[in-house]
């Protein structure tokens, strides 16, 4: 059969027209952004189609073709850049956007630079200025720079502080020395300082006071009998003992061995990476500055680390653990549930919920996030174990 070509059929479908491929109209300039400011950016301006039916997609990659940084999202749909750079992305990024109508055609491209400037963050505290008890002349240093820090790259901190007789501070290096002669109690406000003038400040008080017996700058050891004693033992890496009566017992600087008898004492490690026991009797215990080993011993006790990264014992006696804040990453062990309680209630919770919620479980322990850079890891401890009262807010 032979079939004839239809000039009228072929008039009246008429002349399919070609794709056209999506064009760039005009090139996408170089912008700039600051450090902590919103950032949006539309692109889709740029790209056109003749098809007015096509529909017109897009993508971004960074120019060598990998993901475009953390912080910067990308709508395929309307070609709009948004999001908010911190400190650690100030930089230059070269980006690639690609325009699609899905049609197999060739795409349009083009790149731009996208530039992320620095702006002044101020110092900001790594953790809190520590409390210090002192004899009379008894010698003093603290590294101020410690305890300050400033994110931004090459920047750099002066320190200041009130003046306290006896003591002098090197304003570069942050380093307070000296000797305090007169007892009292005296409380130090110290600021820190960026290149910019942006600053931060904190305080550190100075109780000088007269003890029964004090200690010297090497390595001391004092066993107390059945008075009460008021021991300091000064610098050096001491052990002391408070034997069986009321004792206030203070390592000072160094790393020091302090066992506080059968009664009840109070205990202040100091600065140094200090062992402490508590023994018999209801304690306070107070670690200090550095990463101190702390056991209740007998007795319910108070139990304070203080900064750095404490290891905390349950022991024998209901336990109050108490968490400042800036209280480092510590570590719990026999944390006896219903009977010990962690005071968190510097970081501000909302409620217990918040605190159950902040908690995280390996295969063995629970650990508490108390904030980004602080936290309590809760030993033998598992996620249906803790419960709100386990927690004081």
């Amino acid at each position: 059969m032979l079939i004839q070509r239809s000039s009228t059929y072929e008039n009246f479908i008429g002349v399919l027209p070609d794709n056209a491929d999506p064009v760039l109209l005009t090139e996408i300039s170089d912008v700039t952004t600051d450090e902590d400011a919103e950032f949006t950016l539309d692109i889709s301006n740029h790209f056109a189609d003749e098809n007015t039916e096509d529909v017109l997609t897009y993508s971004a990659t960074l120019a060598d073709g990998s993901a475009l940084p953390a912080w910067l999202s990308f709508d395929s749909a309307t070609g709009i850049f948004s999001g908010t750079p911190l400190n650690d992305d100030v930089s230059n990024f070269d980006v690639k956007v690609t325009a699609d109508d899905g049609n197999g055609g060739t795409k349009a491209t083009d790149n731009f630079t996208l530039t992320v400037n620095n702006t002044n963050d101020a110092p900001e505290l790594i953790s809190t200025l520590p409390d210090f008890v002192l004899a009379p002349s008894e010698s003093f240093s603290l590294d101020l720079s410690a305890y300050f820090t400033d994110i931004d790259a090459g920047d750099t901190l002066s320190y200041n502080s009130t003046n306290i007789s006896g003591l002098t501070l090197n304003n570069e290096t942050g380093l307070l020395s000296g000797e305090v002669v007169e007892t009292g109690s005296f409380e130090l406000s110290v600021t820190a300082t960026d290149l910019s003038g942006a600053f931060i400040s904190d305080s550190v008080t100075l109780d000088v006071a007269n003890f029964t017996n004090t200690g010297t700058s090497g390595a001391d050891s004092i066993a107390g009998a059945n008075d009460p004693i008021i021991y300091h033992g000064l610098t050096g890496n001491d052990t002391i003992d408070g034997g069986n009566n009321l004792d206030t017992l203070f390592g000072g600087m160094g790393e020091d061995v302090i066992y506080g008898g059968n009664s009840k004492d109070d205990i202040y490690g100091g600065s140094g990476n200090d062992f402490i026991q508590g023994n018999e009797g209801t304690d306070i215990i107070y670690g200090g500055a550095g990463s101190d080993t702390i056991r209740g011993g007998k007795g319910s006790d108070t139990i304070n680390g203080g900064s750095g990264d404490d290891i905390m014992y349950g022991d024998w006696g209901s336990e109050l653990f108490i968490f400042d804040l800036n209280s480092g990453n510590d570590t719990l062990i026999n944390f006896k549930l219903e009977n010990d309680v962690a005071d968190v209630s510097a970081y501000g919770f909302a409620s217990a919920d918040g605190v159950l919620a902040n908690i995280t479980y390996t295969a063995t322990d629970a650990i508490l996030h108390l904030d980004d850079n602080n936290s309590i890891t809760m030993l033998d401890i598992s996620e249906s174990d803790l419960w709100k009262a386990d927690f004081f807010i």
